[in-house]
């Protein structure tokens, strides 16, 4: 977490990017969330305060479960076959 000596009241400009508003995220924030480009990250608004925090990508254990099928299909046919 940012210590507060570290933290600095600098203002970041908003601007359009096709239809979206961007912002710059500071090198020494996305440090402290070890972020980077591509991943994602969530905006948490409690009491009118922002908090941005890296979110882990949710694991499709469904998706896992089909690629081991998928990788090991042959194998298993042939043991069954045996």
């Amino acid at each position: 977490m940012m210590k507060t000596e570290d933290a600095k009241l600098t203002g970041y400009k908003v601007r359009r990017s096709g239809n979206s508003d961007v912002v710059t995220i500071p090198s020494k924030v996305k440090e402290i969330l070890d972020i980077e480009e591509g991943d994602t990250v969530a905006f948490v608004v409690e009491n009118s305060v922002v908090k941005i925090v890296k979110k882990e990508p949710k694991i499709d254990i469904e998706a896992l479960i089909d690629d081991s099928i998928n990788q090991y299909h042959e194998l298993l046919e042939d043991l069954v076959d045996m």
